[in-house]
């Protein structure tokens, strides 16, 4: 049996948020039905439910009942939606429902009543004829306190799921019941009817690391509650956050979460801080607004692509700047970043937008940045919508995290500061935990820093690791980058005093990075910064034609993103590896 997961990022236009996780059975079992199970993380606004609707129908296809549904708080633009399509028959009879649970009197608003009132099947003016007796849901945390402290009242006439059976008295857990509670869900895909809590081998699975403002630990406790972010906004804070992991793969999302949670929220998704704690996807939190997404959480996480949820033309005009910056690997200012040729000095991540800020003009004007692309096409009638999906299969969910860039640059490392014909050579004992930091430091800071933490990690004059620095990140050079800049890095540091070994690993290193990861540019970048370091072509060959001998065998992709784009006219899957 093998699977297939899908994150798909519904565009519910304006500003809004709904995403939808499928893990399918690929193929299903001779004679048998597919296994699907699926999960709507929020709904967008009200008036968009037909749109969110239409596209799990599309997804899920005939007959198939969304398995979970999650209300990550409740803001109208995430909630708003929800409600109408719980009022509707048919695929979410069964519908497991998560949300914050209850909260004080404050929070307990119309928009509020109205969503838990649908979870009982009744609407304004009472119960839907259409939903009696058909309905089978559990709300989970009908009997959380989401701030707390019980509600002053709950309304009259409801019982369960919505009201625990012991009405008012009985809602009595404590806000992070989901993240530790008696009875709380320790995975969301397969609880609830049809999975009986059995996880298929190898198949996806996701859980809660955040809630109403606590957050997992690493050692298998939960802290907090954590609170004062950038916005302070309670009803934010409190967004439910859940991690889907499915083989080497990891995604995260939280609502509209704020900093003050994802600072304790990386410690848990990457404790080590390093390559192989890495979470490939990520959605942005609140729509890339300067309150969540900061430069340490990026950092930490290393993530290769985000998706922010903006929708065409909203109203906030998300994302901010900051976040931009952030995303095109600069620090978070309100002004634009500088301009291209010389590289970012942090880790840039591809991001793709649920479509365009300005589409009166032409061609439509998106706010995103540099590592941007934007999904959908408004010039249409009707337009097309800048939906994303990732799409992870079983092959690529083994695919190991650290990806390509940092292996190739590690290997460089590793080959030319073992070169013992070179001053200043090392063992392969003494320099494997070299290259290991240089490679950790690549990926977060690119190629300047990564050939400046050569020449530190070997001791080498701080003025040969400056020149180095500089070097790699001053313009990118024509030809070919791979050969160009280990000469240029190279002959920098050894006109700075670096020993021979040490100015060629730092060569080696940013050539390695400049040439994209691969084989080729590794050898090439390694002959490159040996010769510039006195060996011979004789002598440096072999080492180079060696030197990828320790890279694993190519491998998968990480993962497609599907998205309709603008600039070709079509529907496009990029490939991230």
């Amino acid at each position: 049996m093998a699977w297939r997961l899908e994150i798909h990022h519904i565009d519910v236009v304006s500003s809004g948020d709904s995403t939808l996780i499928v893990a399918r059975e690929v193929p299903p079992l001779a004679g048998a039905a597919p296994v699907i199970r699926s999960v709507l993380i929020d709904g967008g606004r009200r008036n968009r439910f037909p749109i969110v609707h239409a596209y799990v129908g599309a997804v899920l296809g005939p007959g198939v009942g969304l398995s979970a549904l999650i209300c990550t708080h409740y803001d109208v633009d995430h909630m708003g939606g929800l409600t109408p399509l719980l009022l509707m028959p048919g695929r979410y009879n069964n519908t497991v429902v998560y949300d914050q649970g209850w909260a004080g009197a404050a929070g307990v608003d119309v928009t509020y009543l109205r969503y838990i009132r649908a979870i009982n099947g009744l609407n304004d003016n009472g119960p839907v004829p259409i939903l009696a007796g058909i309905l089978a849901r559990n709300r989970m945390t009908a009997t959380v306190q989401a701030d707390g402290v019980p509600p002053l009242a709950v309304p009259g006439g409801l019982g369960p799921p919505a009201v625990p059976g012991g009405g008012l008295g009985a809602i009595v857990d404590a806000p992070d019941w989901l993240l530790n509670g008696m009875g709380a869900p320790a995975e969301i895909l397969w609880t609830g009817p049809g999975a009986g809590g059995v996880i298929p081998p190898g198949a996806p699975t996701m859980r809660f690391i955040a809630a109403n403002k606590y957050v997992r630990t690493v050692g298998g406790g939960v802290g907090g509650p954590f609170a004062g972010g950038i916005g302070a906004d309670p009803r934010n804070e409190k967004s439910l956050a859940v991690e889907v992991t499915f083989g080497n793969f990891r995604y995260y999302t939280g609502g509209d979460v704020e900093t003050a949670q994802e600072n304790q929220i990386q410690l848990l998704l990457n404790n080590a801080n390093n390559a192989a704690g890495r979470v490939l996807a990520m959605k942005a939190s609140h729509h890339g607004a300067n309150t969540a997404t900061s430069r340490a959480f990026v950092n930490q996480v290393r993530p290769e692509v985000a998706v922010l949820s903006v929708g065409t033309a909203n109203q906030y005009l998300h994302p901010v700047q900051e976040t931009v910056n952030v995303l095109d690997g600069y620090p978070p200012l309100l002004v634009p970043h500088p301009a291209p040729p010389t590289l970012p000095p942090d880790l840039p991540v591809a991001n793709y937008l649920t479509g365009y800020q300005n589409p009166a003009v032409m061609p439509p004007q998106t706010l995103g940045g540099d590592m941007s692309m934007t999904a959908g096409d408004p010039t249409v009638f009707p337009e097309i919508p800048g939906h994303i999906e990732v799409e992870v299969t079983a092959l690529q969910s083994a695919t190991p995290v650290e990806g390509e860039v940092y292996r190739a640059v590690e290997a460089a490392v590793l080959a030319t500061l073992t070169a013992a014909a070179l001053a200043g050579a090392l063992g392969a004992g003494a320099a494997g935990p070299v290259a290991v930091t240089v490679a950790e430091e690549a990926l977060v800071h690119g190629p300047g820093p990564a050939a400046d933490a050569v020449i530190n990690q070997v001791g080498g004059p701080v003025v040969a690791g400056t020149a180095a620095l500089a070097a790699a990140n001053g313009p990118i050079p024509g030809g070919n980058p791979a050969v160009t800049m280990a000469n240029l890095v190279a002959t920098a540091a050894l006109n700075n005093g670096a020993a021979a070994a040490h100015a060629a690993a730092a060569g080696a290193a940013a050539g390695a990075y400049y040439g994209g990861g691969t084989a080729a540019a590794v050898q090439i970048a390694v002959y490159a910064g040996l010769r510039r370091a006195g060996l011979s072509q004789a002598a440096a060959t072999p080492i180079a034609l060696g030197a990828t001998a320790a890279l694993p065998a190519p491998t998968p992709t990480f993962f497609g993103v599907r998205f309709y784009d603008l600039i070709t006219g079509a529907w496009v899957t990029h490939t991230h590896q």
